[in-house]
């Protein structure tokens, strides 16, 4: 999708959206709409709590470094957490993990867990 295309979609000027890609703020009812539009919660549109880290290294470097510091930890899908979770557990991981696949892709059901 062009960004004239999302701007068409989401009914704002082309300008505006130039802004928001920026990190210009945007209204609530923008994010709300765009973030329907590309299938993500307003979180991960924003990246709120979101760190990509390149490798595994990286990542147990990283871990290491947030223990140190931390004094609680929530492991998303530990197995210990896993046993320990509500029913609603795996709906909300399911949705977590597929709310990035695209609605084109081939065999999207093979990459979701249903």
């Amino acid at each position: 999708m062009s960004a004239d295309e999302i701007a068409k979609q989401l009914g704002i000027s082309r300008t505006a959206l130039y802004r928001f890609e920026k990190g210009e703020l945007a209204k609530i009812e923008t994010l709300e709409r765009l973030a329907e539009l590309l299938g993500v919660s307003i979180p991960t549109l924003l990246g709120v709590g979101i760190e990509y880290i390149p490798s595994a290294v990286s990542y147990f470097e990283r871990l290491r470094q947030i223990e140190e510091t931390a004094e609680h930890i929530v492991v998303l899908s530990g197995p210990i957490s896993f046993l320990l979770a509500s029913d609603n557990f795996l709906l909300a991981l399911q949705e977590a993990l597929t709310e990035n696949i695209s609605k084109n892709v081939a065999n999207r059901s093979r990459r979701s867990m249903t």
